[in-house]
């Protein structure tokens, strides 16, 4: 991932399918194609198999959320649609991630300023083929922890199974909205990095609020 190939042209669009393989995460691939699939010539349809969890890069709990705070900040609402059809968990789970994408025909100016303060925190615990008490328990665990700080918390469990899964597994995303701004804080933790349930709110909660006391306009 250290070398990009370019060859200027128009950037047509059309229907693309891409197997990303185990050692890299779907996000990994997805985060510099939404950078420019809004200006291509054509609509954009991806269909990404893969990881949609891995060890070392943003996973696909925490881009939907993101780049949906980014589009509304960019007027771009419109364009991007992103939905996991299937979760792909370490070390040998499949996921696939669809994305459409419509050409924008303009860019409105924009006022970017850094939030703030933070207004309430939302997040999602996905999981598959894990006990569903084990996902209450950390999500408890979390409100229990955040809401020393805040006090509008909303995180919400998925643990259904989407397609056929090999491996169990789970990640939660976490957001920071703040006021007057459709600028987010985002954080991501998976039982790839923190395989312990017991410890994984703690790790997870940590790790988000650190982020937030940064308040960090771009994640």
């Amino acid at each position: 991932g250290t070398e990009v190939k370019f060859t200027p042209g128009v950037i047509r669009g059309g229907n693309v399918e891409f197997e990303c393989g185990s050692k890299y995460g779907i996000a990994y691939f997805l985060e510099p194609l939404i950078a420019f699939l809004p200006f291509a010539k054509l609509p954009t349809r991806l269909t990404l198999t893969g990881l949609t969890a891995d060890r070392t890069d943003s996973g696909m709990a925490s881009l939907p959320y993101f780049y949906d705070s980014l589009l509304q900040t960019l007027k771009m609402t419109s364009a991007l649609t992103i939905k996991i059809v299937n979760r792909g968990f370490l070390p040998d789970g499949i996921g696939k991630v669809s994305v459409e994408c419509a050409p924008l025909d303009k860019l409105d100016a924009i006022n970017l300023q850094c939030p703030e303060r933070v207004e309430k925190i939302r997040g999602m615990l996905a999981s598959t083929k894990v006990n569903g008490q084990i996902c209450i328990n950390i999500v408890n665990d979390l409100k229990q922890i955040i809401g020393e700080y805040f006090e509008e918390i909303f995180i919400y469990t998925d643990n259904k199974s989407l397609g056929e899964s090999v491996s169990s597994g789970y990640s939660l995303a976490l957001v920071a909205t703040c006021v007057d701004s459709a600028m987010v804080v985002v954080s991501e933790t998976n039982s790839a990095t923190v395989s312990d349930p017991n410890s994984f709110a703690e790790t997870s909660a940590k790790a988000f609020l650190k982020k937030v006391a940064k308040l960090t306009v771009l994640d």
